[in-house]
């Protein structure tokens, strides 16, 4: 179940490629212009996350709680804590339903 406590990553089989439009940014800090390409290749599906979601994907390494990934997010962008914690959570739940993310209870290595 999504909550704020769980912990997030990347479920196996799924191929990432973050895109920084921005030459000279180091993917994974705050940026306008990312975004992340997601292969399911077991599905012969590709997705692609908008700037927002990107960020989120990043931070889902399995070593950040989803009550930490919407504190970075509310911190880095202009965005309510509130409305920041309905959409991440809706978003990580989104991410869950379809496979993409996988949760864990304690904190998970090597993601």
């Amino acid at each position: 179940m999504v909550n704020i406590n769980s912990y997030y990553f990347h479920a196996p089989g799924i191929i990432s490629r973050v895109l920084d439009q921005n030459i000279g940014q180091t993917v994974g800090q705050l940026s306008s212009g990312i975004e992340t390409v997601l292969v399911i290749p077991n599905r012969g599906q590709v997705k692609v996350l908008n700037e927002v979601g990107s960020r989120i994907w990043i931070l889902s390494d399995g070593k950040r709680s989803g009550n930490e990934i919407i504190r970075m997010i509310y911190s880095e962008y202009e965005v309510g804590e509130n409305i920041a914690r309905e959409d991440i959570l809706g978003f990580l739940f989104e991410m869950v339903e379809r496979g993409l993310l996988l949760i864990s209870e304690i904190p998970v290595n090597d993601q």
